[in-house]
């Protein structure tokens, strides 16, 4: 709204004039005054409330974002130890896998040794089958020719063997005295240590302790029983 001044009416009507310009303008003031305290109060009363609201806005979007954060930190952290779970079972794997590796390799270094053991036990094995049929067949030779052997000293020198106990073996001899085929002649040998021993001897013949010298000396037990047949032919 304009404001009115003096100089826009004539002289006459002045006194008038400035009376109702004065209460033009106290009303003028007063209506300003009023409208615009009104309008200022609505207007920060608008603001007020739209200021609130976005404040209520704000707060809760940075709630929001404070909750998504917090679940990223959350999600952040869970991923995190996930990763080191993930880790250490990996590292674990392979410890794992080393150790099998290691024991992989002493298992084959053992099974080459067992192998090679294995191998030079069967060639022992194998010389000792051989050794031990060689030795078979050697006793069975030998076995056949003490057992020819003790049917001619039978047959012909009425020779029997007589095993007293583990170390006592008694030569017994017959067909020695004409006049009485069955007369019994014997003696007994003991083996101590690698030596003979005469323990017994039935007659008696004279120079025993000799001939088991020269037994010892010869090793030939059949020989020393020939010989002590011969002495017992000479006992009357």
């Amino acid at each position: 709204m304009a404001e009115i001044t003096p100089a826009a009416v004539p002289q006459e009507s002045s006194t008038e004039l400035a009376i109702l310009t004065s209460n033009l303008q106290q009303v003028q003031h007063k209506v300003i005054t009023q409208w615009t305290s009104k309008s200022l109060d609505q207007y920060l009363q608008q603001n007020h409330i739209s200021h609130e609201q976005w404040l209520k806005q704000a707060t809760e979007q940075i709630k929001e974002i404070r909750g998504q954060l917090d679940k990223l930190h959350e999600e952040s952290a869970q991923s995190k130890e996930a990763v080191a779970a993930q880790k250490r079972k990996a590292d674990e794997i392979e410890c794992a896998i080393k150790e099998a590796a290691e024991k992989r390799q002493k298992l084959m270094f053992q099974k080459e040794e067992i192998e090679n053991d294995i191998r030079h036990k069967s060639q022992e094995l194998k010389q000792e089958a051989e050794l031990l049929e060689t030795q078979q067949k050697a006793t069975r030779l030998r076995l056949s020719e003490l057992t020819k052997a003790e049917e001619f000293f039978k047959e012909r020198m009425g020779l029997r063997f007589k095993k007293l106990d583990s170390e006592n073996l008694q030569f017994v001899f017959t067909n020695i005295d004409p006049k009485d085929h069955e007369r019994v002649y014997y003696f007994t040998i003991k083996v101590i240590g690698k030596e003979y021993h005469v323990t017994d001897c039935c007659p008696q013949v004279e120079a025993m302790e000799e001939l088991v010298q020269k037994l010892n000396k010869s090793n030939n037990l059949m020989e020393f029983a020939v010989t002590v047949r011969q002495k017992f032919k000479l006992v009357k």
